[in-house]
């Protein structure tokens, strides 16, 4: 047993969401996109608890469930069934995870199986979010680093960079059904990015101010749009537009040119 679990440590950590600013769904297809982190955070709490069970909360949609270490083994199996549907076409992704509350609980069981975690007695996951989900603003993300960072300190490891996206854009994928890792990477290394090709090129931070606007929770989700997306965006001329655009957003945001970033909008 851990120091965490042997003195009833709290651990909390909390990842930040993020926006894009152009290249939105054509930079999972290696196309430039400019995004950057924003102050809106996803935040998880794990304490100890007596007994054996694993209780889950999620405050901003009201749920709570209380599990065990083999009830979580069977829904990570269950998921991963789903997941495997999906990708022979016999799914739709929004099949696939059917709350936020269960891409946490797979988080967690997908985490202890794959890092050998040791989890001894019972405990309490809470993850909330400052950050509208299904908005586009990369909650998914933030709530699956959040948890990694909360879980890995808790049991007393610690991870690279490297592994954190991994095992983030594995988990990643059942929401999404196909994770760029630009929402990952954001949200570990905050600030704002260029990314084209595969690499991620740092940029000042736009002293142009933004304003955030909910316009409310679209009708798709992110993974159903990159279902669609992918059936029509990538050998399309559409494509080639998209990328012009953020490249003239990168250099108009560069530029501080707020002019050009309205034309980029436009």
């Amino acid at each position: 047993m851990n120091r965490a679990q042997e003195q009833n440590i709290v651990v909390i950590a909390r990842a930040p969401g993020k926006i894009i600013l152009s290249g939105e769904h054509s930079v999972v297809y290696g196309r430039p996109a400019l995004a950057l982190a924003i102050n809106r955070f996803a935040e998880t709490t794990i304490t100890c608890q007596p007994g054996y069970g694993i209780w889950f909360e999620f405050p901003n949609d009201k749920l709570k469930h209380i599990t065990t270490m083999r009830g979580l083994q069977e829904l990570k199996t269950l998921i991963a069934k789903r997941y495997r549907k999906f990708t022979v076409g016999k799914y739709q992704i929004k099949d696939v995870i059917h709350s936020p509350l269960e891409l946490i609980q797979y988080a967690f069981i997908y985490l202890v199986e794959n890092l050998f975690l040791l989890i001894k007695g019972g405990l309490k996951i809470q993850v909330e979010t400052t950050l509208p989900i299904g908005c586009g603003m990369g909650a998914s993300a933030a709530v699956i680093l959040s948890l990694i960072h909360a879980l890995v300190n808790y049991c007393g490891r610690t991870l690279t960079i490297d592994k954190y996206l991994y095992f983030g854009r594995e988990i990643e994928n059942l929401q999404h059904g196909r994770s760029s890792g630009l929402d990952l990477f954001l949200s570990l290394h905050g600030g704002c990015y260029f990314f084209v090709a595969g690499d991620a090129n740092k940029r000042n931070l736009p002293s142009i101010p933004f304003v955030l606007v909910n316009t409310g929770k679209p009708k798709t989700s992110t993974g159903e749009c990159v279902e669609v997306v992918a059936k029509h965006l990538q050998n399309s001329i559409i494509a080639d537009e998209f990328s012009q655009v953020a490249v003239a957003m990168d250099l108009a945001v560069q530029q501080n040119d707020l002019e050009k970033i309205k034309q980029c909008v436009r």
